[in-house]
């Protein structure tokens, strides 16, 4: 009796953990969205920051002529976090000033990249992605950008996930960092800084540890 006791108990167990497991990847599958700030970040202070929570960004920031500017994730990765392929969206609000509809040719004066910020040797490396680029009119007008990304790439622990923004025209053109400005990322994020499966399955092994040294005590006092 007490081993068949401790078999439907383990078996619960094993069940419990993998229901746990398919809901932390079915929640953890959805994309992020970080709005560009006007703020150094506080911890690399060369570069901007970028924001989960809409409501703490504000000015705009000039790009001269045929230059770059990096913005960094406020939090690195707490471990490593792989992307599988899909769609980043970028959306960049510019140009404050500009009247009428926007010329054209003027999608051809941005370019963005994508990657990862190794804190270690202060150096990018790619999230390797094919571009399309499209513009809107809203009061000046929208440059958005889809970054395809073409395979799975990996923020390492420690690293931060960046986004680099290039004017490629000779005059210098503003982005708004008033929240008006975004990274959105693909439907099948796993959950930058820290994968959601990976908290809910230690919350799951926990709990199994938890269950097999109840069963485990139950069944010494039946003795």
């Amino acid at each position: 009796m007490r081993r068949t006791a401790l078999r439907g108990l383990i078996a619960a167990l094993v069940i419990g953990v993998l229901v746990l497991a398919v809901t932390a990847t079915a929640g953890a599958v959805a994309p992020q969205l970080w709005y560009l700030d006007g703020a150094f970040h506080p911890d690399v202070s060369e570069y901007g920051v970028m924001e989960k929570t809409w409501g703490a960004q504000g000015g705009w920031v000039t790009i001269p002529g045929e230059s770059c500017e990096i913005w960094l994730a406020e939090n690195a990765a707490f471990c490593d976090v792989t992307f599988p392929g899909g769609a980043w969206v970028v959306e960049l609000k510019i140009d404050q000033f500009e009247i009428g509809p926007p010329d054209p040719g003027s999608m051809y004066d941005w370019e963005v990249y994508l990657g990862g910020w190794d804190t270690d040797t202060s150096t990018w490396y790619d999230i390797p992605t094919s571009t399309e680029t499209y513009l809107t009119h809203d009061q000046g007008y929208n440059v958005i950008i889809i970054e395809l990304q073409t395979g799975s790439a990996t923020i390492y622990q420690g690293d931060y996930l960046a986004l680099m923004v290039c004017n490629n025209d000779t005059d210098a053109h503003m982005v708004s960092t008033n929240g008006e400005s975004s990274l959105r990322s693909p439907h099948l994020d796993p959950g930058y800084p820290m994968p959601e499966i990976a908290t809910v399955a230690l919350l799951g092994l926990g709990i199994v540890g938890l269950g097999g040294y109840m069963g485990l005590r139950r069944a010494r006092s039946s003795e």
